[in-house]
């Protein structure tokens, strides 16, 4: 099996075999967007733009107001390449959806790992003390939203001697995540997190994804005005009754703007370091669509007027709707129609796509295409492959005890 380094270089050694009726095509380009002989590179395939990647990441330190109000999420990326590039920028901590993630980041310069999961499986809570004790230098801390959690941590703490910084984790309205309710049940589990064996209270965790429900962002900055009475009226309790509450880490994507205003938060949002056709409706940001991806015409249906293309429901994000899933890159009025696992139908609307043309795509979900894929090529400014970027935190682990 050819390793990654050897795939860049092949990708520079080859010469396209031409075949009867089709020219080699030396460059494709939209816009910003441009690669060199994309017929090197076997379809679907995801590209990612070096230089966007890096705008975006002087952006978002440029609005939150230094890189220390940064705690990001490295779910979107899931790659040491893209994750050293933060660091480079000056961002030292970061936050993770798995223990794969989490060990990507632990192999990392980085100084904080956060894992916004609750822990419950036994051979995940080995993995997790295993790491600490890999990485004793590492400040690695996890989150409890229920009671049942603290007693799980703490007897895990206490079996594998070490102390683990807890966050309580805030459920702030969204229905469908993880976290405690604000008031009272709120003030009591943080108390309990002092209270249990092992334990050490980090802070408040608070994550709000349902604020996306609105693209305008007054409301938006109204639901974030709302959930910093919950979280400040937590972190008062608290403290009255001698307890510290040393971190708040709190927003996603579509609400962590309007709490770089407040002093002592950390913001956490992910998606902005590709962006996306879904996140692009926010206009007060200004971030790069830096992930994209490279697809094929391999049929067309002339009477119908449609083409039938290479990005399927395993190549792409399928959790937008269908239109929204991707957009053809400068064939603006072709329209995704239908899809299957390995398939995408194309509305062309008048535009003009044959079988064996290359495209670029945007993504709907960003978040949601990375997993999709084992590893991205990073295309530099002149549009050449400039390198791979593996995503590490893709995979998850399984053994047996």
């Amino acid at each position: 099996m050819r390793t990654l380094k050897k795939l860049v270089e092949d990708l520079k050694l080859y010469r396209p075999y031409k075949h009867k009726g089709r020219l080699k095509m030396s460059k494709l380009e939209s816009g910003a967007y441009k690669i060199n002989d994309p017929e090197k590179i076997e379809t679907p395939a995801m590209l990612v733009y070096e230089d966007m990647v890096r705008h975006n990441i002087n952006e978002i330190i440029r609005v939150c107001g230094g890189p220390e109000k940064l705690f990001p999420h490295v779910k979107t990326h899931k790659s040491p390449q893209i994750l050293q590039m933060q660091i480079d920028a000056g961002i030292t901590a970061f936050k993770c959806a798995t223990l794969s993630e989490a060990e990507m980041v632990a192999g990392s310069d980085a100084k904080e790992i956060f894992i916004a999961y609750p822990l419950t499986n036994p051979k995940k809570l080995e993995r997790l003390f295993r790491l600490k004790e890999t990485y004793p230098k590492k400040h690695i801390s996890v989150i409890a939203g229920d009671q049942s959690h603290l007693k799980i941590l703490s007897e895990s703490a206490t079996y594998f001697h070490s102390n683990l910084t807890v966050y309580m984790d805030m459920e702030l309205g969204s229905e469908h995540g993880t976290g405690i309710q604000s008031g009272q049940p709120a003030n009591q589990l943080y108390e309990n997190i002092a209270n249990s064996p092992g334990l050490i209270p980090g802070g408040i965790h608070a994550y709000d994804g349902h604020v996306g429900d609105s693209d305008e962002p007054e409301p938006r900055e109204q639901v974030v005005q709302a959930n910093l009475e919950k979280v400040y009226s937590v972190k008062e309790n608290a403290e009255k009754h001698g307890l510290k509450v040393p971190d708040i880490i709190a927003g996603g994507s579509w609400s962590f703007l309007f709490y770089t205003k407040e002093s002592g938060i950390r913001v956490s949002p992910g998606n902005w370091i590709y962006f996306d056709i879904l996140n692009s409706v926010m206009r007060e940001l200004k971030f790069k669509k830096a992930s994209v991806i490279l697809g094929q015409v391999i049929d067309q249906q002339l009477d119908w007027g449609t083409v039938t293309v290479d990005i399927g429901q395993k190549s792409v994000s399928h959790d937008p709707e269908m239109k929204r899933r991707f957009t053809i890159l400068g064939k603006e009025k072709a329209k995704l129609i239908g899809q299957s696992e390995e398939h995408g139908v194309i509305k062309l609307n008048d535009e003009k796509l044959q079988v064996g043309d290359f495209f670029l795509a945007s993504p709907g979900h960003a978040c949601m295409t990375t997993v999709k894929y084992p590893f991205s090529f990073g295309i530099d400014k002149n549009g050449d492959v400039s390198g791979i970027y593996e995503h590490t935190g893709r995979d998850r682990h399984h053994t047996f005890l």
